[in-house]
């Protein structure tokens, strides 16, 4: 079952490795593929920010793999 929740500082290692997955391709053109992850840090897990992240089988998903799997594009 997929698990909506509010980001924990704990998750953020995870947050980050996610993003950066996506970005460092370069074909992205709301972030810089040379993004510092400390400046990535402050954005998304200081307030008045908000960030929240899916859970699958207990680890962190990247959003678009969980709207698939809500749409029964993957098991």
């Amino acid at each position: 079952m997929i698990k909506i929740r509010k980001a924990k500082e704990a998750d953020f290692e995870d947050i980050w490795d996610i993003f950066h997955q996506v970005v460092k391709r370069g074909d992205t053109f709301a972030f810089d593929p040379k993004a510092r992850k400390e400046d990535c840090r402050i954005l998304w897990m200081s307030p008045p920010v908000h960030t929240y992240v899916a859970e699958l089988q207990d680890k962190l998903k990247p959003i678009d793999m969980v709207l698939a799997g809500l749409w029964g594009a993957i098991p």
